[in-house]
């Protein structure tokens, strides 16, 4: 799983990932074994033929292609085994997941607290060298060093691999756990602009509905209150004075996009594989003002009113049973997700896993 969320940036990672879980699959005791249902067969060839169709409209970039039929192939491999893995076993390992990626953040944070310097886990994990975000000037003055990152190459990519597995695991067992609070905290230690807002929503969201627990929610509270003028300070820095970069103009030339476009493009969008390295769409957007948009904007934009709509309904029909399960995937893809991103992968198996679970001993069907 750790792996898994890697692949976005790494083909190492990726390889790795494939191959941890076939070692799983044939050493675990007693072996876990493929369950296709129809459901899960029909689902698989719909939503490959609605992706494909909607790809097409646009330029399409051969490795964007080939990555996309890894990751979500990867998601359907999951999916298949989880009944014979269980459910259980998956919560542990979504558990061990967030405190394995909080263990690299905290132990950068804490690196360059004791010694001014970066642990760059960022470039071990890639195959060619690429910046680490640590650095923003909205930090002067308030006492802190990095907006940590962990294994991945900006903050807001933790905060979105992160904090949204803590939430499904949260709302599933209906408890704040370790893992639930220290990927809760470190996602908001981030300094993402956008992880603190999704992580403050995502955490009110478990105070109201987790059991008991006073101590724990009180503390969890406290915390956050406590860093709220920070987050407050840094945002106005960011959003309203925009010290680092203009992240709202940004963002509204993907919105001026949509608004001048064909009345087809706004039907069906303008696919999603074209080359971020040339210019996209008629004014020219690039990569990146896509990308840092949030998934619901990236969706409208690659696939249309058709795609956000279909893509809606699935969703709705997948997690009907479990409505919190289905709030909070909703709160979670305000993040900033594509196709092409592991960690929406991530999300939305385990969001299905958990919300098919019947009982104590069913798993997903």
């Amino acid at each position: 799983m750790v792996c898994f969320t890697l692949v976005t940036f790494s083909y190492r990672a990726a390889v790795l990932s494939a191959l941890f879980f076939f070692i799983y699959v044939i050493t675990a005791r007693p072996r876990p074994k493929p369950r296709i249902t129809p459901t899960l067969a029909i689902s698989y060839l719909l939503s490959s033929s609605f992706l494909t169709a909607f790809a097409v409209r646009g330029d399409i970039h051969p490795p964007y292609l080939l990555k996309y039929l890894g990751i979500s192939n990867m998601f359907w491999v999951l999916l298949v085994y989880a009944r014979s893995i269980g459910i259980p076993q998956i919560a542990r390992a979504a558990h061990q997941f967030v405190l394995i990626h909080s263990a690299f953040f905290v132990a950068q944070l804490g690196y360059h607290i004791a010694t001014g310097e970066l642990l760059d886990f960022n470039n071990l994990v890639r195959e060619d060298y690429a910046l680490t975000i640590s650095t923003s000037r909205s930090l002067e003055g308030l006492g802190i060093g990095i907006r940590a990152s962990g294994l991945f190459s900006e903050p807001s990519f933790y905060s979105m691999s992160v904090f949204p597995i803590a939430l499904m695991l949260g709302l599933h067992e209906r408890r704040i756990s370790t893992a639930v609070a220290v990927g809760t905290m470190t996602s908001f230690l981030s300094l993402s602009v956008a992880g603190m807002v999704i992580t403050a929503a995502g955490a009110l969201l478990l105070l109201i509905s987790c059991k008991g627990q006073r101590f724990i929610k009180l503390a969890l509270l406290s915390i956050i209150v406590a860093l709220l003028p920070i987050s407050m300070t840094i945002y106005e820095r960011r959003v309203v004075d925009s010290v680092d970069y203009d992240a709202i103009a940004s963002r509204l030339l993907v919105v001026d996009h949509i608004k001048s476009q064909a009345l087809a493009d706004s039907l069906f969008g303008n696919g999603m594989f074209w080359n971020e390295n040339a210019p996209i769409g008629h004014t020219g957007l690039s990569g990146y003002h896509v990308r840092d948009s949030s998934f619901y904007i990236y969706l409208l934009f690659t696939t249309g009113v058709a795609g956000l709509g279909v893509f809606a309904a699935t969703l709705v029909a997948a997690l009907r049973r479990k409505p919190r399960l289905l709030i909070a995937t909703l709160v979670a893809l305000l993040f900033k997700y594509g196709v092409l991103v592991s960690s929406l992968w991530m999300l939305l198996a385990l969001a299905v896993i958990f919300s098919s679970e019947r009982s104590d001993t069913t798993g997903p069907s």
